[in-house]
């Protein structure tokens, strides 16, 4: 298909898309494996992350499946680069979009990623100006199955939590005023940011 594509004149304007799809399935093949893996207690292995890049890629994707009246920004420093694994770590940061596009409803909205680095430490946010994180959800923790609406799984945000553990960091649950969640990553960065 990309390459009927790109000897089509009028094609050229779904490239972009069909890249994009052809990623995900690389993602999602590579979230399988790495679930997989884990079973086996082989984890995905730790590569240098362009985590600006790696947030546009989701934005892009997400782009299609979020309504345009919630718009999605990003501040991240160019070159921020952690050694880290790819696809789980995309595959966390777009359960957390989901999530924030879930909170905010038929709303018109915000969502926004912010990455900076801090003393070898990747803190990755994700908050958007919905109703906010429930108290119990914020006192008590993420739980396995435990969900705060109606149609979730409670798998969301486990699996983020779960990611984030196995790589020695922490997942911050807070609400912002006067409404709003985030949900920060404090990830182990390595050696390689900048």
């Amino acid at each position: 298909l990309q390459k009927e594509l790109s000897e089509e004149i009028k094609g050229s304007q779904y490239i972009e898309r069909v890249n994009i799809v052809a990623a995900e399935i690389d993602r999602i093949i590579a979230v399988l494996n790495a679930m997989l893996d884990q079973s086996r207690h082989k984890p995905e292995p730790l590569t240098d992350v362009d985590i600006g890049q790696a947030v546009a890629d989701l934005m892009t994707l997400v782009r299609y499946q979020i309504p345009d009246r919630i718009t999605l920004t990003r501040e991240i420093p160019d070159n921020l680069v952690c050694r880290l694994p790819d696809a789980m770590l995309r595959q966390a940061l777009l359960n957390l979009l989901l999530n924030a596009q879930q909170a905010i409803g038929d709303l018109d909205g915000h969502i926004a990623v912010h990455a900076y680095v801090d003393d070898g430490t990747l803190h990755l946010s994700v908050y958007d100006d919905g109703p906010g994180l429930p108290a119990d959800l914020i006192e008590s923790g993420i739980r396995t199955f435990v969900s705060h609406r109606a149609e979730g799984t409670g798998l969301g945000l486990s699996m983020v939590q779960r990611f984030v553990r196995a790589q020695g960091g922490v997942v911050k649950l807070s609400n912002r005023e006067p409404h709003g969640a985030c949900v920060t990553l404090n990830l182990p960065c390595g050696n390689n940011h900048v």
